[in-house]
């Protein structure tokens, strides 16, 4: 069985997908080159290593995806396609809202600026990381495109623990550099799903 039922679904995945992963690099390297040229603006960096997980994380969605999706193993309905473009495009959505309310604090690894404060606005006003809560829809979203539940999940998986494992230092950092004002907005807000997780 063919991954996409006609050459329209499999363009729109293509094109999605691979958009994305052009406009992770390009952040990425953006954020670099802006660190590098002000020096001065970096209070604390910590560790790479707690964000390798996540860096990983296009490439095995994408593989996964495929692999799942071409052999047909956990075979979904054709109608899921929609689904997890539908999730996909969501997260992407969420992204950018998250992305824009961070502005120049945007960063891809562990980075706090000496003139930093808590982000309270936009989307965190639900949510303490929703570009996590952004990032599990659109790689889940794309298991589901290719119609596999074992895709869906084995992305689920790898996502959940590589956000786990950077989001032990991440917050650590935050209340070391942001203190008290951190605290406070922690126990109000969840980390992922609004008044529940």
């Amino acid at each position: 069985m063919p991954l996409f039922e006609s050459g329209l679904p499999q363009v729109v995945f293509y094109i999605l997908y691979l958009s994305l992963f052009v406009g992770v690099v390009g952040g990425a390297f953006s954020t670099g080159r802006r660190d590098k040229a002000n020096p001065g603006r970096v209070k604390a960096k910590y560790g790479r290593k707690d964000s390798i997980g996540l860096t990983l994380t296009p490439f095995i969605s994408l593989f996964l995806s495929l692999w799942f999706g071409y052999y047909s193993v956990g075979l979904l309905p054709s109608w899921s396609y929609y689904l997890g473009i539908t999730l996909s495009i969501l997260g992407v959505m969420l992204s950018v809202w998250a992305v824009r309310t961070l502005g120049r604090y945007m960063t891809f690894g562990v980075t706090i600026y000496n003139d930093q404060k808590v982000v309270k606005g936009g989307p965190y006003r639900f949510v303490r990381h929703p570009v996590y809560t952004a990032s599990f829809l659109i790689f889940t979203g794309m298991g589901f495109a290719v119609q596999s539940w074992l895709a869906a999940l084995m992305i689920a998986i790898w996502f959940a623990a590589s956000v786990a494992y950077r989001l032990v230092h991440e917050e650590k950092a935050l209340v070391a550099s942001l203190g008290e004002e951190y605290i406070s907005y922690s126990r109000r807000v969840k980390r992922f799903i609004p008044f529940i997780f």
